[in-house]
């Protein structure tokens, strides 16, 4: 499966609306890591670099498992929705979130997000 790997997260970005300005969530340089297992184990960890104090969030983290809902070829991508099933979060409020996520790998390039309002981009490790 295309998501199976270990992810580092290059960059982390939000916006409320397709025409607002997209702001980098972690600040300019995010550090992060989200693991999917082949056994459906799910990890994942974000934060802020050290000393970038503007950036609006700090750090995310979470375990669970992952179900992958749709995966299809288009041209040279896999497309499709994963759910992400937390079992621990912080912070806490995570757990309420939906657990269905957009995703297109390219390579060794993930995007999670619907590229319209929520897009965190990575790059597959090794």
């Amino acid at each position: 499966m295309a998501l199976v790997g270990a992810w580092r997260l290059l960059s982390y970005a939000d916006r409320t609306s397709v025409e607002e300005p997209w702001v980098s969530t972690f600040g300019s340089d995010p550090r992060g890591l989200i693991l999917y297992h082949g056994s459906g184990l799910l990890s994942a960890q974000v934060a802020a670099a050290p000393g970038d104090d503007a950036a609006p969030w700090r750090y995310i983290g979470y375990l669970g498992t992952y179900d992958v809902q749709e995966a299809h070829r288009h041209e040279e991508k896999i497309v499709g929705i994963v759910l992400h099933h937390l079992d621990v979060a912080y912070p806490p409020e995570l757990l309420d979130e939906e657990p269905e996520r957009d995703f297109e790998v390219v390579g060794d390039a993930l995007m999670i997000g619907d590229g319209l309002t929520a897009r965190r981009v990575l790059e597959r490790i090794g």
